[in-house]
Parts: C-alpha cells; sequence; structure tokens
C-alpha cells in the first residue's frame, strides 16, 4: 500500500485585500501516487474593488492541466473551491489568483506546504463524520475524519481509501438526504471501493427512503 502524508494547510497570503488561503490533503491527509484534494478559500473584504481572474494551482512551478478555474468577487464576500490534484513524493504544490487585464493587476500565490510525516499502514479508512470515539483505529490503520459536507465529489480522491465508513444515527442526518453525497459513495463503489454502514441495532432506520437506500 502507499503511504499516507499528514499535510499542513498554508499560511493566508494577501495582495491589494484579496486574500487567498489553501488546503492540501483529506482530512490533513493524501495517498501517495493517487489524487489529493486541494481546498481554496478566496476572500474579498468590504471596500476592496471586485476581482475578476483566474484561481490556477500548480505543482513544482508548472501549472497542472485542467485546474484553472475562472473566479469573481465583489467586495465583502468569499469563494470556496475544492479541486483534485495528482499528489507524488518531493512535489510542492501551489495556489495562485491572477486578476483579468483591465483590474488592478492583483496578484497573489499561497504555497500549500509539502512538510510531512508519513505513516506506513494497511489501509486509510474515512470516517464522515466530524467525531464519532466509539470507533478506534489501531496502528494499522489511518483513520480520517472528515464532516458529510466535506467529502469530495471528486472520485479519484477516494481512490486511495481502504474504505469509507458511513455512521447512521438520527442526529446528523442531514448528508443522509443529499443526493449528491449518494451520488459520491455510488461513485465510489462502482469504481472499487468499499462503504460500510454502520449504527445501533436498535437505532431508527433513518434510511429508509434516503437516496441512500439502494445502496444497502
Amino acid at each position: 500500500m502507499a503511504a499516507a502524508a499528514l499535510l499542513l494547510a498554508a499560511a493566508p497570503a494577501a495582495a491589494g485585500g484579496l486574500q487567498l488561503e489553501g488546503r492540501l490533503g483529506l482530512g490533513g491527509r493524501a495517498v501517495l501516487g493517487e489524487h489529493a484534494a486541494v481546498s481554496v478559500k478566496v476572500t474579498l473584504p468590504e471596500g476592496q474593488a471586485p476581482f475578476s481572474g483566474r484561481l490556477q494551482i500548480g505543482a513544482s512551478g508548472l501549472q497542472l492541466s485542467g485546474t484553472e478555474l475562472k473566479l469573481s468577487l465583489l467586495p465583502g464576500t468569499e469563494r470556496r473551491v475544492r479541486l483534485a490534484v495528482p499528489y507524488h513524493r518531493n512535489t510542492i504544490h501551489s495556489a495562485e489568483l491572477i486578476e483579468d487585464a483591465g483590474g488592478q493587476g492583483r496578484r497573489v500565490k499561497v504555497e500549500l506546504s509539502d512538510d510531512t510525516v508519513r505513516v506506513d499502514r494497511q489501509s486509510v479508512v474515512l470516517l464522515a463524520s466530524e467525531g464519532w470515539p466509539s470507533l478506534v483505529a489501531d496502528e494499522k490503520v489511518t483513520l480520517i475524519h472528515v464532516a458529510p459536507q466535506d467529502l469530495p465529489r471528486d472520485p479519484r480522491v477516494l481512490r486511495g481509501l481502504g474504505a469509507l465508513v458511513v455512521p447512521l444515527r438520527a442526529e446528523g442526518r442531514e448528508h443522509l438526504t443529499d443526493p449528491h453525497f449518494a451520488k459520491t459513495l455510488r461513485d465510489y463503489v462502482n469504481g472499487g471501493g468499499v462503504v460500510v454502514f454502520c449504527g445501533r441495532a436498535d437505532a431508527p432506520r433513518v434510511w429508509v427512503g434516503s437516496p441512500l437506500e439502494a445502496l444497502l
């Protein structure tokens, strides 16, 4: 199996009031040789000129194909963007905002840190919950907690997982009725992934009538 890498979030960068933050990895981790999740937040405070330009993700100084996006922001707004990029050893990733011609020429770039602590394991298990203390991993498993709403829509990011665990419980179950969440799980399973649904034996059947029922 590949090694999991613990990746730090990049320090925010700013230019002309435009603020850029980026994070590489899913729940702080990525799997070498697979696609990693990239999360970018762009903020334009009140009192600044509107922004229209593009976002680019680079690797070791080169722009990655298919990662350029057009972005427009009004003062007092923010945009969050999620992408998937190939992750390899000794690669420095970056996110860069470039304003279109005719603007103020604002340009801001932030490095997605490559300081890593690699963990050998037999599998990576993703738990679609912000916290479920009754599930504890041993030294052979890397357990990642991710809020259901932050689960990547791109199945390539999930491809390196050993399994995806989805708790079925009455509280915090909004994602169970989300068709996009169900589609992400279905694409992951169709690609050979393993989804494990779990819950108490006496728990309400919260999945009945939900988009997830077809997967059970």
